[in-house]
C-alpha cells in the first residue's frame, strides 16, 4: 500500500502549492534529484530482490524437471521405440518422448578458426557480412528541406529518412558514497 501512495514527504510538497507540486527554484529541484534517485535506488534493490527469488525458483523448477526427465529417460529403454537415422520416438497421449541420437557437435573459437582461415589461404572459407557505416555516413549527410543529402555531392541518400526527436529531460543522480 505505501508504494502505491506517494511518499508523505512529496505530499506534504504538493500541499504546499495551490497548483500542486511545481519545481521553481534549486531546493526544489534539488530535491526532486534526490527524490528520483532514492526511488530509483529502491526500484533497484526491489529488482535485485525479485531477480534473485526468479533466479531460486528457476533452480528448483529445473531440478524437479531434471529429476522427472530422468524417470522418463529410464521409461524409454523399456518401450518400444520408433528409430530413425537421427533419433528414437514414443508417442503418448500429451506427447513424445524423442532420444536423439549421439552426433557430432563443434566448440569454436571464431577468432581462431578465423585466423587460421586467412593464414591457410582458405578466404573462401569466410562469410563477409556487409552493413552500413552508419557513423561514418551519419558525418557525410546534411538535412536540406526535410532529405537526407550527401554533403559533398547534393545526392539524396536513399533509405535515410530524417526526422525530429522530442526534448528529453536526462538526469543524472550522483551516486551515494
Amino acid at each position: 500500500m505505501e508504494n502505491i501512495m506517494m511518499d508523505h514527504e512529496l505530499q506534504e510538497e504538493l500541499q504546499d502549492t495551490p497548483t500542486g507540486f511545481c519545481v521553481d527554484n534549486d531546493v526544489k529541484a534539488d530535491w526532486t534529484l534526490r527524490k528520483i534517485a532514492e526511488i530509483q535506488n529502491e526500484r533497484d534493490t526491489m529488482l535485485a530482490f525479485y531477480d534473485g527469488q526468479i533466479k531460486k525458483a528457476k533452480e528448483q523448477a529445473d531440478q524437479r524437471i531434471s529429476y522427472l526427465m530422468e524417470h522418463l529417460r529410464r521409461y524409454t529403454a523399456q518401450v518400444p521405440m520408433k528409430e530413425t537415422k537421427t533419433q528414437s520416438k514414443y508417442s503418448l497421449p500429451s506427447g513424445d518422448l524423442v532420444m536423439k541420437k549421439p552426433a557430432v557437435a563443434f566448440r569454436r573459437d571464431d577468432e581462431k578458426l578465423l585466423k587460421w582461415l586467412k593464414d591457410s589461404d582458405n578466404g573462401g572459407l569466410i562469410a563477409v557480412k556487409m552493413s552500413p557505416a552508419w557513423a561514418e555516413i551519419k558525418k557525410a549527410i546534411t538535412v536540406v528541406d526535410g532529405k537526407a543529402v550527401l554533403t559533398d555531392t547534393g545526392e539524396i541518400v536513399d533509405g535515410v529518412e530524417p526526422y525530429m526527436t522530442e526534448a528529453e529531460l536526462v538526469i543524472r543522480p550522483k551516486k551515494e558514497e
